[in-house]
C-alpha cells in the first residue's frame, strides 16, 4: 500500500513538473512528438553530472539558459523586442503562447521569475522524497507515454 502511494505521488509530481515545463500545454511547439524529443534531449543534457538524476540546480541552470536564448537582447524580460527583424513572426508564434500564460501581471513582458515560477514548482512537486532530484528516466517515460497518447 504505501508503495502504491508513493508511486501516484510521483505520478502526480510528474505530470505536475511536465505541466509547468509547458509539455503538457504543448503551447511552445507545434507537434507533441518533436516537442517530447527537444524535452528529452533538455534534460539529458541539463544532468550536468550524469548520474541519472535532476538535481534543482541542474533543472533551474536548464530553464535559465531557455530564458536567456528568448531575452535576445539581453534586458531581463522577454516581449516581441526580443525577436528578429526577419522572423518576428516565427518567433513570436513559438514565444508568444508562453508569455501570455506565465506573464503573471499581463504586462507583455515575460521575467525570469514569471518564466521558472510553474516548471520550479512543478519540479518541487515531482520530487517526493524531498532530496533535492527527480529521476530523469521516469521524466523520460511520462514525456513518452504523454508524446504517444497526444494527450495534454
Amino acid at each position: 500500500m504505501k508503495s502504491l502511494l508513493k508511486s501516484a505521488a510521483n505520478a502526480a509530481g510528474l505530470m505536475a513538473l511536465l505541466s509547468g515545463m509547458g509539455f503538457m500545454a504543448n503551447r511552445a511547439y507545434a507537434e507533441p512528438a518533436g516537442a517530447a524529443n527537444r524535452m528529452a534531449e533538455s534534460l539529458q543534457s541539463a544532468d550536468t553530472n550524469k548520474d541519472g538524476l535532476l538535481t534543482e540546480a541542474e533543472f533551474t541552470a536548464m530553464l535559465q539558459d531557455r530564458f536567456s536564448r528568448m531575452d535576445r537582447n539581453r534586458d531581463q524580460q522577454v516581449n516581441s523586442k526580443d525577436a528578429p527583424r526577419l522572423a518576428q513572426q516565427q518567433f513570436m508564434s513559438r514565444v508568444g503562447p508562453v508569455i501570455a500564460e506565465r506573464d503573471s501581471n499581463k504586462d507583455g513582458n515575460l521575467t525570469y521569475a514569471e518564466f521558472s515560477a510553474r516548471p520550479i514548482q512543478g519540479f518541487r512537486a515531482a520530487d517526493t522524497d524531498g532530496r533535492g532530484t527527480v529521476e530523469i528516466n521516469a521524466l523520460l517515460a511520462a514525456i513518452n507515454e504523454k508524446s504517444a497518447t497526444g494527450s495534454n
